[in-house]
């Protein structure tokens, strides 16, 4: 029997004229397991108002009983899309629970509706439901197929694979989509269906194109020796995109069989082609595997690329040859860099900055004049992290002009600031840094003087005589 208050509630929920009133209510019903709660919370998910809808999906899923997939999956029907779609994400955060109720749905006399249930199946991933989406791979309806299909990739039962080899013969509108469920599926007994499909393709035109590149893209997860014996060929005749997602495929299943791609040079000059695709992870693998072919051609060409993408970003950096002619590139393409690419430029530099330094020809001289110029511009608009590095940097590329920059900007701040900064310089391990230090071991500001003295007492330099008298 529901308590009077319960009832006091459900009613406030489904007829108060204030939704934060409705809100409350669907909130306050969380703590009860009846029948009827449940079936009121998921008539709430029709409410005009999405606060009161989320709060009533929030209490069904704390309720969390074996009815409340029961009582949500009927809204499944309803004639409102933000409703359908309400139901379905509440289903799949609910989880296994909510596969029997579902599979109810996946024969409804609607195609959109079983095309829905089919879907959420999908996203539940629960490998109970199986059997029964197999039964529907042969629907009258094509849209309902490629749902089934899609729902089979996504749970990933190695089971489903003689069935999709079967749709891929009767249905050719889903072979797409029955490709990529294949590769996500990922089951070695589907390399040879795969390879048999891909040396039957011809000269694909239209549709049969986009069959070709996700059989492709298929063997890179299912892929082997038999694979890379027909995709190797096409690789060397074949340009464009089509020999990108052939290289990607080919490394794919290179790394997985723990082949080093130094034993492949022969593919160097494709992989630099690959530089250029518009596919991120064609560009990745195709830095993955030209770091480990490293050379002064390779390095220029991985040079060119910095900027484009942060994930390549930190490959290229973390592979560079410790050459003065990847200081000289990469300098010279700080200025234009975005924020977050300056500190891995920097990050790149660092490591390096005493050598560079020592360095005095012509055109490393000019580079580090430049460079020291764009950080000097930098450094107010930087953050705490970016400027440590800069401190270095900047006594390293040019130790006078560095003393002079930032004795002005300290001479220029107020109080805090100027501890602030010279807290930074104190942390940096070029030596001049200790003359600047010292410059202001007199300061006027009590608070400036403490500081100074702090940093230098740290480095061993200044002593209880030293720090009364001032001397050092």
């Amino acid at each position: 029997m529901i308590e009077t208050d319960v009832k006091t509630t459900i009613v406030t929920l489904l007829s108060h004229e204030d939704a934060a009133v409705r809100r409350q209510a669907a909130e306050e019903l969380s703590t009860s397991t009846s029948l009827m709660v449940s079936a009121v919370l998921s008539l709430a998910l029709q409410d005009a108002d999405k606060g009161v809808r989320d709060s009533a999906a929030r209490s069904l899923l704390q309720i969390r009983t074996k009815s409340v997939p029961y009582a949500v999956v009927e809204y499944l029907t309803d004639s409102s899309f933000i409703t359908r779609n309400l139901a379905s994400e509440l289903m799949v955060k609910i989880g296994s629970d909510s596969v029997v109720p579902l599979l109810d749905y996946t024969h409804h006399e609607n195609q959109d509706v079983r095309k829905l249930a089919i879907d959420t199946l999908g996203l539940i991933k629960d490998k109970a439901a199986v059997p029964s989406l197999l039964t529907l791979l042969h629907d009258q309806d094509p849209n309902v197929v490629v749902a089934v299909v899609e729902a089979l990739g996504n749970i990933c039962d190695e089971t489903s694979i003689p069935y999709l080899t079967m749709a891929y013969v009767c249905y050719p509108y889903a072979r797409v989509v029955i490709a990529e469920a294949i590769g996500k599926i990922g089951s070695p007994s589907a390399e040879e269906f795969l390879v048999v499909l891909l040396e039957e393709l011809q000269e694909p035109e239209g549709e049969e194109l986009l069959v070709l590149f996700s059989l492709i893209e298929a063997l890179a997860t299912v892929g082997n020796d038999r694979a890379l014996g027909v995709i190797i060929p096409m690789i060397k005749k074949t340009t464009g995109p089509l020999q990108h997602i052939l290289l990607f495929t080919f490394v794919q299943i290179s790394t997985r069989n723990n082949i080093p791609m130094s034993t492949y040079t022969i593919f160097k000059p494709y992989l630099l082609n690959a530089l250029l695709s518009t596919e991120t992870k064609v560009v990745i693998i195709a830095v993955e595997s030209l770091v480990q072919m490293m050379d002064d051609e390779v390095e220029g060409y991985l040079l060119s690329v910095l900027g484009k993408n942060e994930a390549v970003d930190s490959i290229i950096l973390g592979n560079l040859q410790n050459t003065g002619k990847a200081f000289v590139l990469l300098a010279e393409r700080y200025e234009s860099s975005a924020f977050d690419q300056k500190k891995n430029v920097m990050g790149f530099i660092m490591p390096r900055i005493r050598e560079i330094s020592e360095t005095n020809d012509k055109e490393m001289m000019r580079v580090r004049a430049s460079l020291f110029d764009a950080l000097a511009i930098d450094w107010a608009d930087s953050d705490e992290e970016m400027r440590l590095l800069m401190v270095d940097a900047l006594f390293y590329l040019d130790e006078e002009r560095a003393f002079a920059f930032f004795a002005q900007l300290i001479d220029g701040s107020e109080t805090w600031m100027r501890i602030t900064t010279l807290e930074m310089v104190g942390s940096a391990s070029h030596g001049r840094t200790t003359d600047l230090l010292v410059k202001f071991s007199n300061d006027d500001d009590l608070q400036v003087r403490e500081c100074v003295h702090a940093v230098l007492n740290s480095r061993g330099l200044m002593t209880e005589d030293t720090e009364s008298t001032g001397a050092l």
